[in-house]
């Protein structure tokens, strides 16, 4: 039987303005940041409280654009580092 491979991103496939590929942002895995596709270290869905988890650890630098969480709302976590990065936008 012949493995069919299914890419998921594509370098030249269509990005937003902040940056997040239209495909990463349909893709759903807890664990893994919908940005930047590495660990995104969220205590939740380790199954750990909220209060283990490193978001609320940060003060509220920030603001993320209202578009971005329409984006990203009901995905995985986005990581410490990329959520760093879109509060500076």
């Amino acid at each position: 039987m012949k493995t069919q491979i299914v890419e998921i991103y594509h370098p030249q496939e269509q990005v937003t303005q902040e940056g997040i590929s239209l495909s990463q942002a349909n893709v759903v895995e807890p664990l893994i940041c919908p940005i930047c596709n590495k660990p995104n270290a969220c205590a939740v869905s380790k199954g750990l409280s909220i209060e283990a988890c490193w978001c609320l650890s940060l003060s509220a630098r920030g603001t993320i654009s209202a578009a971005v969480k329409a984006q990203l709302r009901g995905k995985a976590c986005v990581c410490q580092s990329c959520y760093e990065s879109l509060c500076k936008k």
